[in-house]
Order: structure tokens, then sequence, then C-alpha cells
């Protein structure tokens, strides 16, 4: 897949505070470590364990830990999915996608043992 679209900066998730769905995650839960990584992107949800080529829409890049956050450079892909990706780039939010260990704190569930294996840009309203 070729990548030959501008590329921008976004946060892929937020550390150590609860999200929508009271899930919180933890830079050091990482199991691999993301730093450096790149990753494929689908628009739309999928499921983890059928992650369809034909969804890819951007690859992930740069993934890096900054202050509280994780952060990474989407670079759309020339298929169609990254053309409607390109249509829709103000109204999608991005989310990370894998496998995980959990533990309840409180009202909370702490997310611990993550393996990262896709991103997904949602519209925001789909968004945790």
């Amino acid at each position: 897949m070729i990548v030959n679209r501008k590329s921008f900066t976004v946060i892929l998730l937020e550390l150590n505070k609860p999200n929508k769905n009271g899930r919180i995650y933890r830079k050091e839960s990482f199991n691999p470590p993301v730093e450096g990584k790149e990753i494929l992107g689908y628009l739309g949800q999928t499921e983890i364990w059928q992650q369809h080529i034909d969804r890819a829409a951007f690859m992930v890049k740069n993934i890096h830990f900054e202050d509280d956050k994780l952060i990474g450079d989407i670079h759309p892909l020339s298929t169609p999915m990254g053309d409607l990706l390109q249509q829709v780039l103000k109204h999608v939010t991005y989310r990370t996608m894998g496998y995980a260990k959990t533990m309840q704190v409180d009202e909370h569930t702490e997310i611990t043992d993550i393996h990262l294996v896709g991103i997904i840009a949602l519209p925001h309203e789909q968004a945790a």
C-alpha cells in the first residue's frame, strides 16, 4: 500500500485517567512496548481477530508517549478507506485496538498487559 498523503499527529490514547468507558490505561502496561512501532489503522469498528485489509485507511508511525498521552503520526493510505478518511478527518477520533488483561479498581477498570494490534478511526460519538 502506498502512503502518499500529508501526515498529521494525533492523540491515540490518554493515560492515567478514566476514559468514557471507565478504563484507565498506563504507559508501563504496553507489552511489547509500542514506542517507535508502525501499526496499521482502520476506518470504522473492526473486531481484533478480524483485521480486514479492505478497511485499512492509514499507517500510524512515530508512536511515542508525551506527558500522559500516547501520540502517533497518521499517514493516510492510497486505498478506498484512506480516501474516505481524507474526507472525514475532522469528524473522527482515534482509538487503540488490542488484547489486554484487566483489573477492577473501585469503579474503574485498570487495563494491564496491553498488546496493541491496530488503531481505529471512529466518528466522535462512537469513541470511548
